[in-house]
């Protein structure tokens, strides 16, 4: 878990500006509150670590319009890595756009490779409630304990801040029997322009 966590803050948040200290106090050591990868986008990370993106993929001539648009648009480039590892068992992944064209090309085949995995990902089923509010709860601990590390900064939200934030959506879900399914927030979205698919890996040949 701590290394999923530290991936989204060094691949999202340490890449584009110094460390913003915290309101957390003084006397605390190092401590440096993300200001671009918002408790919104752990919580999404989280979120496909345990379900998936199945919920994408109910309509496959949609996703694949959606798919050949966000890859059209999506640059070569390397400043990002291939592959996130959002799950803690390690086997639900983002693969990013950018370094994905940058290493395969204009490969027509390994583009439609690409969104069969992502097709084929939709099908293995996955997920447990349960088990996804034991891990909110892991993350909250982590990062009260400031278990979090970048560079040897030590990347935390102020006390409260989760609380409110899991408070929203433990009430959605007792509402509605349903966890709520965020967008990235548009701070992340202007800083890193999000363009992947999640897929498991056990589809990736």
């Amino acid at each position: 878990m701590i290394q999923i966590i530290a991936g989204q803050y060094r691949w999202h948040e340490a890449r584009f500006q110094p460390a913003v200290p915290s309101t957390l106090g003084s006397g605390s050591g190092a401590l440096f509150e993300p200001r671009i990868c918002t408790i919104q986008d752990i919580y999404k990370c989280l979120h496909q670590g345990e379900f998936g993106v199945g919920h994408l993929l109910r309509e496959v001539d949609r996703a694949r319009a959606r798919f050949e648009k966000e890859f059209e648009e999506a640059a070569p480039g390397e400043e990002e890595p291939l592959e996130e590892i959002v799950s803690p068992d390690g086997q639900i992944l983002r693969i990013n756009f950018r370094p994905y064209k940058a290493q395969m090309g204009t490969n027509p085949i390994a583009r439609e490779k690409l969104f069969q995995s992502c097709v084929a990902s939709a099908q293995i089923p996955r997920g447990s409630p349960e088990r996804f509010f034991k891990t909110l709860e892991e993350f909250l601990q982590l990062n009260h304990s400031h278990s979090i590390q970048v560079h040897g900064i030590i990347y935390a939200f102020p006390p409260g801040i989760i609380e409110n934030f899991l408070e929203g959506v433990e009430k959605a879900w007792r509402q509605t029997g349903q966890l709520p399914v965020y967008p990235h927030s548009a701070t992340y979205r202007s800083y890193n322009a999000p363009a992947y698919r999640v897929v498991h890996r056990r589809v990736l040949g």
